[in-house]
């Protein structure tokens, strides 16, 4: 999570859609009262050698933490001041829901994992867990709270659009395309991703039922 006092900004960081990168490009812009959480060791090193501001302002006066990297839109209303909360622009950034599972099942499995156990990983496995995933997020109470989505698959689009609502913001979607966060993480894999739905067509339901809103709102298919 990131707030941004002068572009009056939050930004509600999703998993596995290059969320970390965003929010190494957006600590360029910070300020020293704003809100900044921590990262991975490697991508904090690399966000202090780039000269962007590092982690701060997430712990209580007793060193408690109480922001965190993805933290729920939930606990950041509850946390945040009340009028910040409900005066500024609440940011995030949305990616294809099947895409967003298989991406998941890699960083967590490894880059040679067997992609045949993914029904079985998020259906009857650790990966429970993980369905419905972002949309702690996106909505409150099954109200959608967030004010500007940034689209995964259309990030220059989106990005520019963004820095012209917001002209401080200008030289983030230049920032944003040079930084490769947790490259060392990702998977390697390529799929195609009807190829692989097409062998877990119950996941591939469960997916359908659970993330509809993005699926309508965004055209997102396995094809």
């Amino acid at each position: 999570m990131i707030y941004l006092n002068k572009e009056n900004m939050v930004f509600l960081k999703p998993r596995k859609v290059a969320g970390t990168s965003f929010e190494m490009a957006l600590s360029r812009f910070a300020l020293n009262k704003d809100i900044v959480t921590p990262i991975s060791p490697d991508d904090e090193q690399e966000r202090k050698n780039l000269g962007f501001c590092s982690c701060q302002n997430y712990l209580d006066q007793n060193g408690k933490q109480i922001f965190n990297n993805h933290i729920s839109a939930a606990d950041a209303k509850n946390k945040l001041e009340r009028s910040i909360w409900e005066e500024a622009e609440k940011c995030a950034i949305v990616r294809n829901p099947f895409d967003v599972y298989v991406s998941l099942f890699y960083y967590h499995n490894g880059r040679e994992a067997d992609i045949s156990k993914l029904s079985d990983w998020y259906l009857g496995g650790r990966g429970t867990s993980y369905l419905g995933v972002n949309h702690k997020q996106y909505f409150i109470k099954g109200e959608m709270i967030i004010d500007r989505f940034i689209r995964y698959e259309n990030f220059e689009e989106d990005i520019l659009e963004l820095e012209k609502s917001v002209p401080s913001f200008k030289g983030l979607y230049d920032t944003f395309r040079n930084i490769k966060a947790k490259s060392g993480v990702r998977s390697n894999a390529s799929y195609e991703l009807e190829a692989v739905y097409s062998k877990h067509p119950d996941l591939k339901s469960e997916i359908g039922r659970l993330h509809s809103f993005e699926i309508t709102n965004f055209g997102y298919t396995v094809l």
